[in-house]
């Protein structure tokens, strides 16, 4: 699909799925945990052949977002929810990655990529503390001490890279 139908589509997973995610509570502003991320976030101009959305589902909503899911767009071809990745196909080409608070900002980074940046970014994390390691999208160094990264700019300031906008990512 080209950019401009995938931003569609993502709006409309994003407008139901909203509702029944999480608020992250900022320093200077609140947002809901539900975002599109990969090739539509990077606003990439060739054929994009999914919608990939990061989401932490309100866990007093469960019930909701697995009707959401499981039903909305059709039943998925991968990970019925509460699987930690449901994938959509059909009319819809949507790739739904669940996280908790703790893994949304190493997700979120993950998910927007591109691949070659992600894996210079886990390179250059390797390199710096000796043998860390990212593990089920938790950062970890080279002792196992977890690394929080509650938001995607945290995943920046743990290595200390400025902020990368997203349709600057290779």
């Amino acid at each position: 699909m080209i950019l401009k139908d995938a931003k569609l589509l993502a709006a409309e997973v994003i407008q139901h799925l909203e509702p029944l995610c999480l608020l992250h509570q900022g320093e200077t502003q609140e947002h809901v945990l539900c975002c599109v991320a990969g090739s539509v976030r990077r606003g990439k101009l060739q054929m994009i052949k999914d919608v990939e959305i990061v989401y932490v589902p309100d866990t007093t909503k469960l019930q909701e977002v697995a009707k959401l899911l499981n039903t909305k767009w059709g039943e998925p071809a991968i990970g019925r929810f509460p699987s930690l990745y449901t994938k959509i196909r059909g009319r819809y080409n949507v790739d739904l990655f669940c996280c908790t608070r703790e893994t949304f900002g190493m997700n979120y980074f993950i998910r927007t990529g591109p691949d070659s940046f992600c894996r210079r970014f886990l390179a250059t994390w390797k390199e710096k503390t000796n043998g860390g390691y990212s593990n089920g999208a938790i950062l970890h160094l080279s002792d196992g001490t977890v690394v929080p990264t509650p938001t995607e700019l945290s995943v920046f300031n743990a290595l200390g890279w400025k902020f990368v906008r997203p349709e600057h990512r290779v």
